[in-house]
């Protein structure tokens, strides 16, 4: 018997759960964007922001030399070629400094929609997924991840992810159900 189209995904075990979470009406969307938050953050952690931020915003103000943009997108593609959401990242920047924006809000935007992008592209997997391994493709899958994604915070995340550059990087898991008394949400 299969637990559900969610243990084949060919995505990293964080956006299983996120997949396992939108398929089971027992998860309320607020579960669901929990661990869609978990996940978007799991999978920027890889991002250099405490790189980003000294080069960008010196000493957390608008720095008096502008700094060259294309140099730190150079760099942050090349020290890391392979990955997804730097590259989505770099774009971002690029696209942000060449609207003017100053250089903290080039950083804090550029991050916010990267993120987005990021959980929508891998809800769009998501649900890509379900619609060719589902037994009963009625199940809402891409209703539920696009609730979740709706409830995320992303400019919050951005600043926060910004905020926590000089601490360390510690990833919150979401809340789990454990308790015998801790059913699905009524």
């Amino acid at each position: 018997m299969s637990d559900g189209p969610w243990k084949s995904l060919p995505l990293r075990n964080h956006w299983k759960q996120v997949a396992k979470r939108a398929e089971k009406s027992a998860f309320s969307s607020t579960e669901t964007s929990e661990h869609l938050e978990f996940a978007i953050r799991k999978e920027a952690a890889e991002l250099p922001i405490r790189t980003l931020v000294r080069s960008l915003v010196p000493n957390g103000q608008m720095a008096l030399i502008e700094p060259d943009i294309d140099a730190v997108v150079n760099r942050l593609m090349q020290s890391h070629p392979g990955s997804k959401i730097v590259q989505t990242l770099a774009g971002h920047l690029e696209l942000g400094h060449a609207r003017g924006l100053a250089n903290p809000d080039t950083l804090e935007t550029a991050l916010a929609q990267t993120l987005e992008e990021h959980a929508r592209d891998n809800a769009r997997a998501i649900e890509e997924h379900y619609f060719r391994k589902s037994r009963s493709p009625s199940v809402p899958v891409g209703v539920r991840l696009e609730l979740a994604r709706r409830n995320c915070d992303y400019e919050g995340m951005a600043k926060e992810m910004i905020a926590r550059s000089d601490a360390s990087d510690v990833i919150a898991h979401p809340r789990q159900r454990s308790g015998i008394d801790e059913g699905p949400s009524l």
